[in-house]
């Protein structure tokens, strides 16, 4: 963080965090989320460059947002 990233989160947006949303918070949140791809915007292919975390993180070439729905439909069970 630079120091004009640093003034600004300190002066605007921690203050903002703390008065506007940390009181309407829960006490714990829980973050799900996922991630899709397609083998055509990578860089690299990451379990041919020992990436890291490469051997857990990518299960398949492609994942697109399809794959993404097919799962949660029968995740969710819906359309059952």
């Amino acid at each position: 963080m630079n120091k004009k990233e640093k003034q600004r989160y300190e002066q605007i947006d921690l203050p903002f965090y703390k008065s506007e949303i940390a009181p309407i918070l829960p006490d714990e949140v829980l973050d799900f989320h996922a991630h899709v791809w397609v083998r055509a915007s990578w860089k690299i292919v990451p379990w041919q460059e020992d990436a890291r975390g490469a051997k857990y993180m990518t299960t398949t070439v492609n994942y697109r947002i399809q794959d993404l729905l097919d799962d949660g439909r029968i995740i969710f069970m819906i359309g059952k």
